[in-house]
């Protein structure tokens, strides 16, 4: 009889990063390069909008303000409001998108999972406990999901205020 792998039997799991696994994720966001290009640009944008209050209120502490001029006072606060909320749109819309995105790209690859244990022998499945496999697949696949929606996407955003700055 085979020697079986029992469910406190684990097998030792190393975690590094592998560049050809990295590249084998990468491939699912491919179909959605246009949604990541636009939320590139929207970004670029708000990161510009982002650069824009500093320098209204330069110019009230150094012009406004020493010229009494409360009718431009109150023009520029109601700028700075407005650039303010033109910010909060473009990240709301923003996590949004890249929510949905995410979502649908954690879908498909769920589905690729679902459709590989359906092709695999059984004997894979009496080798290993029912709850290991479960764990292991819903595991990796929450690990993906996080890396896609939280790692990559705000290493983006950062690189882009970056070189916005």
């Amino acid at each position: 009889m085979a020697k079986r792998n029992t469910y406190f039997q684990d097998e030792v799991v190393e975690r590094r990063i592998d560049l050809k696994q990295l590249v084998k994720t990468l491939r699912y966001i491919l179909p959605y390069k246009k949604v990541f290009i636009l939320m590139l640009g929207l970004m670029l944008f708000s990161s510009l909008v982002a650069m824009v209050p500093p320098l209204v209120l330069k110019r009230i502490t150094d012009v406004v303000i020493p010229n009494r001029d409360h009718a431009q006072l109150a023009y520029m606060v109601l700028s700075m409001v407005a650039l303010a909320a033109i910010e909060i749109t473009i990240s709301f819309v923003h996590t949004r998108i890249m929510g949905k995105t995410g979502h649908t790209v954690i879908s498909n690859i769920r589905k690729e999972i679902f459709y590989k244990l359906q092709e695999l022998p059984f004997d894979y499945f009496d080798n290993r406990p029912n709850g290991k496999i479960v764990v292991r697949v819903t595991g990796y696949i929450n690990n993906l999901a996080h890396f896609f929606t939280h790692f990559v996407m705000m290493f983006v955003i950062y690189i882009i205020k970056i070189l916005v700055v």
